[in-house]
């Protein structure tokens, strides 16, 4: 077995690779359930004349630019755009989408 193999599996404590995370993320994420939400809402995402409620595809293409980014960027808290939300928390890289959120300063 593999160093990296072993970590992604657990055996061995350090950072799980990025294939591993993300496979794990987007084998969970309801992405056709997000696309139902947004066009249940009209949410579009575009330039003005090309605006288009985005399809499964384009939301998985969106997905992985925002782990990928929060992955190789541990420092920052949060990366967000077009509803989604990824980053790092307990150690855990995460992916939601988030329709309303606020917070105290």
């Amino acid at each position: 077995m593999k160093e990296q193999e072993a970590i992604d599996l657990g055996y061995a404590d350090a950072v799980k690779s990025f294939q591993y995370l993300h496979g794990q993320i987007m084998g969970a994420f309801d992405f056709e359930k997000v696309h139902k939400v947004m066009t249940f809402l009209e949410w579009k995402w575009g330039a003005i004349n090309e605006a288009h409620v985005p399809s499964i595809e384009e939301l998985k293409t969106e997905a992985t630019i925002l782990l990928k980014e929060a992955y190789t960027n541990k420092d920052v808290v949060s990366i967000r755009s077009g509803g989604f939300n990824a980053g790092w928390g307990d150690d855990e890289l995460f992916l939601d989408f988030v329709l309303e959120w606020a917070e105290t300063k």
